[in-house]
């Protein structure tokens, strides 16, 4: 990897295609977190690809390429989600995707309403925090990143980042006994 990395830095574009190759699942997955149109997924990926493969060469050697891209596209879907906020109705489609449940990604023994209505409350719930609230959420409970590497993606001390899950828990919970209401 690391290699490939030195070699993309030199502008060797067949090294760079196989470092974003190597990601392209892991980024999908993040961007299907922060978005939810396949459209603004696919924007997000090809924005950030264009802009990593321009900005490659600023990637420092201690830093972990899967970290480091994934925070280009975390900063990536969180423009688009700023220009979406009034957004037009969405399509037959769009309402389709939303209302479908995921079949691969059933926790426990929860029926498929069940697992629907927890996973469409705990969306609720989020949009309720902060931009930055809403990304810890996502890549520690959502996605399941550790603490130490939600701080490699973010750029931010790992305790930093321990005592805002905790004050983040304690505001969804806040929010939970009150009804939803802030």
């Amino acid at each position: 990897m690391e290699e490939l990395i030195r070699k993309a830095k030199e502008g060797d574009k067949e090294a760079f295609t196989k470092l974003v190759i190597s990601s392209k699942s892991r980024l999908y997955m993040l961007a299907r977190r922060f978005l939810s149109r396949e459209v603004d997924i696919e924007d997000a990926i090809q924005e950030t690809m264009m802009k990593a493969f321009f900005k490659i060469k600023t990637i420092d050697h201690n830093e972990v390429f899967e970290y480091w891209i994934g925070r280009i596209l975390i900063n990536e879907c969180k423009m688009i989600s700023r220009r979406k906020t009034q957004r037009e109705i969405p399509t037959d489609v769009e309402i389709l995707q939303e209302i479908c449940i995921p079949q691969n990604s059933k926790e426990g023994n929860l029926t498929d309403i069940e697992y629907f209505e927890s996973r469409n409350d705990f969306q609720i719930l989020i949009k309720k925090l902060k931009e930055d609230e809403k990304t810890l959420v996502t890549l520690h409970y959502e996605i399941g990143y550790t603490t130490k590497q939600i701080s490699k993606i973010l750029n931010i001390k790992e305790g930093t980042i321990k005592s805002k899950i905790s004050r983040v828990k304690k505001k969804l919970d806040e929010i939970k006994k009150k009804g939803g209401e802030i």
